[in-house]
């Protein structure tokens, strides 16, 4: 592992490097996750052995991966390197740097910093993640502040075998609002890693909708570890999108802390040629009366392949709990695979849970369909999956972000 005093950009306090060292043991001490280990089943990259990747070079930012969001607040940071914020920021909201929230606001960073992230096996990637850490993007909205405005988030990395370990945290007001686009962008035809931790933090009756878009390269890989926690009467909805790497690991865990509190989880990915995408999620239902509602669609072509494994746990005590998850796969190929693990766990009663799950080809009728109109076959199956997959992101209320995804996937 490289020192990480070498991937510093500034002097940081004593505190700071303290959990820099305290995370590169952990890094060290943990154990690389195998196929054997129960959150990894079916789906350990062989090793997990991301030794040849080394932190990206620090360069400067003489063009740019172009914005997907009109009028929005705009933050680019390449290779760890903060390139500052296009577009005037509303009143109540603030975007910070981890140069800047350090500075305004010591003990806060501190306090976030050293919290831990609920990691559904990829502990190892977190405390990598903290430990190679060079900036932070900070998203605060003030109390009763809603933000009409959205913010578009762009992590790029450039180099060959370059790594970038992106670290975002929304801080959500009471009852206050927000719109946010994250995306972690590749380039060129090179191997390239990002490691991102995604945190969202509600404060009672907010309302955060927050899409990760990744756009890594062919040849790249993704790590990504996210949490949202939801107090009294708040409202998340959560997109992931994925549409290229080579292999992508993401865990995302809701805790609903409230009552009233609900999470509607979406997912949309589309894998080609040998793609593996490997998803793990987890509700949890900790106070009565909170709901959540997933649902994760694949469209898998060549020899891609992936896998699923949910779970609602409902806490003692959380009555009254409603929770659904739902993964559904569309396979074009007969050499396509997919996995799909959902699991519940029930310690409360008056609950509405189930989960459901299925993996099919597209239907020949609706091809003949659209065939018998004039469309060529490989234009109807497009047609098919996009429909598949917009059944999914349509559940996101904010149309320019869903508009941006899917543009995004279905190219």
């Amino acid at each position: 592992m490289t020192d990480p005093a070498t991937t510093q950009t500034a002097i940081r306090p004593q505190w700071f490097s303290e959990q820099v060292l305290a995370a590169q043991a952990a890094y060290e001490a943990l154990p690389v996750p195998i196929r054997l280990d129960e959150q990894w089943r079916f789906g350990a990259r062989k090793g997990a052995d991301f030794s040849a990747f080394v932190p990206a070079v620090p360069r400067e930012n003489y063009g740019s991966s172009g914005r997907l969001l009109e009028d929005a607040v705009t933050v680019e940071i390449l290779n760890g390197i903060w390139s500052g914020v296009e577009g005037v920021l509303p009143d109540g909201l603030e975007i910070l740097s981890l140069e800047r929230w350090i500075a305004s606001d010591e003990a806060e960073a501190r306090d976030w910093l050293g919290r831990e992230v609920a990691a559904l096996g990829s502990a190892p990637c977190v405390a990598w993640n903290r430990a190679m850490m060079t900036e932070a993007v900070v998203v605060k909205v003030r109390p009763g502040v809603c933000v009409e405005t959205p913010v578009e988030i762009i992590w790029r990395v450039e180099g060959e075998s370059a790594a970038i370990f992106p670290y975002t945290l929304v801080l959500a007001g009471e009852a206050s609002s927000i719109n946010l686009l994250e995306r972690h962008v590749g380039s060129g035809y090179v191997p390239q890693l990002a490691v991102g931790v995604q945190r969202i933090e509600t404060a009672p009756s907010s309302f955060v909708r927050y899409a990760l878009l990744q756009q890594m390269t062919t040849l790249g890989s993704a790590l990504e570890v996210g949490q949202a926690d939801l107090r009294d009467n708040a409202r998340v909805e959560h997109l992931s999108a994925h549409s290229g790497a080579l292999w992508t690991r993401q865990e995302l865990t809701s805790r609903m802390l409230g009552s009233d509190a609900w999470a509607e989880l979406m997912s949309v990915a589309s894998l080609d040629g040998h793609c593996v995408l490997d998803q793990r999620t987890h509700q949890a239902h900790l106070t009565p009366g909170s709901g959540s509602n997933l649902m994760y669609k694949t469209v898998l072509r060549g020899a891609s392949r992936n896998v699923f494994a949910g779970m609602i746990r409902v806490e003692e005590g959380a009555h009254g709990t409603d929770a659904y998850q739902s993964n559904r796969n569309l396979l074009l190929s007969d050499a396509a695979e997919s996995d799909s693990l959902p699991g519940l766990e029930i310690l409360a009663d008056g609950v509405r849970c189930s989960h459901g799950t299925a993996t099919s080809s597209i239907d020949p009728e609706e091809v003949f369909y659209l065939l018998s109109r004039g469309i060529p076959q490989a234009e109807a199956e497009r047609m098919i999956a996009a429909g598949f997959l917009h059944q999914a992101s349509m559940k996101f209320g904010y149309s320019p972000i869903v508009e941006a995804v899917m543009k995004s996937i279905e190219r």
